[in-house]
């Protein structure tokens, strides 16, 4: 079975696909619209007509290909006075019309059917808009080819099919017909509907005014509920207020700054004292001192020593502090610290203003009962639009609390990454890298293209 037909360039189409069903596949349209080249391009392709007719106005070659359900593929073209087939792949050149390849009504299966006794054959695949129907009008022609073609028996069990089908739709008809009477008489008894559709619409007004009554006494029995524990409230405070009443003022303290400031100076003064002490009992124990002599020669080779005695000790130090120098550390690109520390700070200030503007909701006390119901119930709105609002804020710091946790995992993959810092060199374990004294080292970013000094 064909299941699909593709046209190129071929007489109005330019580039048709047909995917016929199974079954039977009915095409309609207009006339001119390119109904009757469909059964030209397979003929053609069954024939390989001769002269270029076929060839689509403006175009140099065109083409007919058929795909088989049993996964042939057969296709016809022509360009300029030249035609050939590719047959699964493989191209055949044929100039002539009746220069056929050999497999190719093997794989279409559309080939005509030989009469019996004259140098004809019966077309049995295609029919022709302006022919009679198949074999009508040749009585001898007919009984001929029923007694000798191939297809003869696959024809008369066609026929006997579509009697069958005939008269299993007539059957689908008359069942159609019988089911359509009872749904009418069911339709006819069903008729006062209509009235108890208007009685139940009136049930259904009057039950949501129910429903909506039922809410008011539910929110009074909670505002009532409300009003007792205020009521209690009030009583608690009442009973606090009586209690702290009954409580004494505490004894005036007397100032104790001097106290103080004389304490110090003593302690001061114990420690001259004790200084003083020990530098005599030192000093105690020297001798006078002997007989002084020319020292003028001893001073100048003494200054000559302290000036060589300085000169080695900064020779050594510049050695020692040279011997300590590291080579320097690399440098890495900061940007993307740059960016996580911006946005940890910025995470961090939502989770401070969340919090902030949940700490000043948590002290937002009930308000007292009103005379008026009008005042209360926009009390109780602008209530219920605090608790919404403090539920927002709440699903708000839930949701910089999780990117928090998530900053501070990269923040951890970072400092697992970098164990020193790239700035200071100094090791990046969290309390320090988190520390105030990190924080507050300068850090100079170098620009881009630059290295630090």
């Amino acid at each position: 079975m064909i299941t699909r037909i593709t046209l190129d360039n071929y007489m109005s189409h330019a580039h048709t696909v047909i995917e016929p069903a199974a079954g039977l596949t009915v095409i309609l349209g207009p006339n001119n619209c390119g109904k009757s080249a469909i059964v030209s391009a397979l003929q053609t392709l069954c024939g390989d007509n001769s002269g270029d007719f076929m060839v689509r106005h403006g175009e140099k070659e065109c083409a007919v290909t058929v795909e088989t359900d049993d996964g042939h593929i057969i296709r016809w073209r022509r360009k300029a006075k030249k035609s050939g087939y590719v047959l699964d792949g493989v191209e055949v050149d044929r100039t002539g019309k009746g220069n056929l390849p050999d497999d190719l009504q093997t794989l279409l299966r559309l080939g005509k059917v030989p009469h019996p006794s004259k140098p004809e054959e019966f077309d049995v695949h295609f029919g022709e808009q302006k022919s009679p129907i198949f074999l009508i009008d040749k009585q001898a022609d007919t009984a001929a080819f029923f007694s000798t073609a191939s297809d003869a028996e696959k024809l008369l069990e066609m026929q006997k099919l579509h009697k069958t089908k005939a008269a299993e739709k007539r059957r689908q008809v008359g069942e159609t017909k019988n089911e359509l009477a009872r749904l009418d008489a069911k339709l006819a008894a069903l008729s006062p509907l209509d009235e108890l559709a208007g009685k139940l619409e009136t049930i259904a007004i009057e039950e949501k005014e129910l429903a909506l009554l039922d809410q008011e006494i539910l929110a009074l029995e909670e505002l009532l509920a409300l009003t007792r524990r205020q009521e209690q409230l009030v009583e608690f405070h009442r009973e606090t207020v009586a209690a702290i009443a009954t409580i004494q003022t505490p004894p005036a303290l007397d100032e104790t700054d001097p106290l103080e400031s004389l304490a110090d100076q003593l302690e001061h003064t114990m420690g001259n004292v004790v200084y003083h002490m020990q530098s005599a009992a030192v000093l105690s124990e020297l001798t006078a001192a002997p007989q002084l002599t020319d020292i003028s020669p001893l001073n100048a080779y003494l200054e000559k020593h302290a000036q060589a005695q300085r000169e080695v000790s900064r020779a050594a130090a510049r050695v020692q502090a040279m011997d300590q120098l590291n080579d320097p550390p690399i440098l890495h690109e900061t940007r993307a610290l740059e960016e996580f520390s911006s946005r940890l700070s910025t995470a961090t200030q939502a989770v401070r203003a969340a919090e902030a503007r949940q700490a000043a909701l948590a002290h937002l006390e009930a308000p007292p009962m009103p005379i008026d119901s009008s005042p209360l119930n926009q009390l109780l709105a602008a209530v219920q639009l605090a608790t919404a609002v403090k539920l927002r804020e709440k699903h708000l710091l839930d949701d910089v609390t999780a990117e928090l946790t998530i900053l501070e995992a990269d923040i951890a993959a970072w400092l697992w990454a970098n164990p020193n810092c790239p700035t200071c060199g100094q090791p990046t374990t969290r309390e320090h890298f988190l520390s105030t004294t990190h924080a507050k080292q300068q850090m100079i970013f170098p620009a881009e293209g630059e290295t630090h000094a």
